[in-house]
């Protein structure tokens, strides 16, 4: 299993490397990622289960990007099967990575604009639950909090001060 490094920004993520497990673990998923969407790139802050060159690497373009999804339409997004999924089915994160099936929920900044997800992803397409779904829910609270109540992480995660 991989964890996250230290990809972007200068402080520690290790405590989110946590909740990427918990997330992971928590939904039976192969993978469990915390990430940052920007206008030009899908950043990793904390991961856990992904696969190399992805998780040394700690980001991937928007084109390699679910959780853009996520973001842009800031609700929990849930595709069992990527293959036959219409806003997915052609998505290069299937052939290049393996991805099958995905479930993520935005994290959100004080004005509740998504700012990335925490997700979970698997290499086999499966059917999430609602027990999932609350799962997910509950960790993406969990980072919403941690990021309002510090500045710091907040300008770690966007690269902007909050405003």
């Amino acid at each position: 299993m991989h964890t996250s490094k230290d990809t972007v920004g200068s402080g520690s993520f290790r405590m989110h490397d946590r909740l990427a497990e918990l997330a992971c673990i928590s939904v039976g998923a192969d993978v469990g990622l915390i990430s940052v969407v920007t206008k030009d790139r899908h950043i990793f802050k904390a991961t856990f289960g992904l696969g190399e060159p992805w998780a040394s690497w700690g980001e991937t373009p928007l084109s390699h990007s679910i959780c853009l999804h996520t973001v842009e339409m800031n609700t929990m997004l849930v595709i069992d099967d990527m293959l036959n999924h219409p806003l997915v089915s052609a998505h290069p994160t299937i052939k290049d990575m393996g991805i099958l099936s995905y479930i993520g929920h935005p994290i959100r900044d004080t004005n509740g604009q998504a700012l990335g997800a925490v997700c979970a992803l698997g290499y086999s397409a499966r059917q999430w639950q609602q027990a999932h779904k609350k799962s997910l829910r509950l960790i993406a609270q969990m980072v919403d909090q941690e990021v309002l109540r510090n500045p710091a992480l907040m300008t770690e995660m966007t690269g902007q001060r909050p405003s």
